[in-house]
């Protein structure tokens, strides 16, 4: 940088430089970011009662009815011992298949699930719905409509 002289002011080298203000971009970093938390949260809030579904029909399908039991919400674990929940599973028609279509419905402590399961020997695909609550941090199924 060549020494001031009369004619040139000490910070002419920055008059020239015009460039997008610092706060602008700091703005839209964390607009960024803040859209990037909001996206991964709407996520986790389908996935979450989605994921807890799918866990539940695939212990109903390989017939690991204790587990499918503690997937219950405390509700129905007061109204159903763990051996009639096995007994009614055990001895009715197996969860062949299952697909978990949406979720439907959600709230922070509540969603219902529309799933389609297929039952050994039953009718076909049948369209149904599990509704989760939300019970000590773990979605867990308190209704089934349609298919259990």
């Amino acid at each position: 940088m060549a020494a001031p002289t009369p004619h040139m002011p000490q910070h002419a080298d920055r008059a020239g430089r015009r460039g997008v203000p610092r706060w602008v971009l700091v703005a839209v970093v964390l607009l960024l970011v803040g859209a990037g938390v909001a996206g991964y949260v709407a996520y986790r809030a389908v996935t979450g009662p989605a994921d807890a579904a799918r866990a539940w029909l695939g212990h109903l399908r390989a017939g690991d009815y204790d587990r499918a039991y503690d997937g219950l919400c405390d509700r129905l674990r007061m109204q159903t011992s763990p051996a009639d929940f096995r007994s009614t599973f055990a001895h009715g028609e197996r969860v062949r298949a299952y697909r978990v279509r949406g979720v439907a419905d959600r709230a922070r402590t509540r969603a219902e699930v529309d799933v389609t399961v297929t039952l050994d020997g039953g009718p076909g695909p049948m369209d149904g719905r599990i509704v989760l609550l939300r019970e000590g941090g773990v979605w867990t199924v308190c209704d089934t409509a349609g298919f259990a």
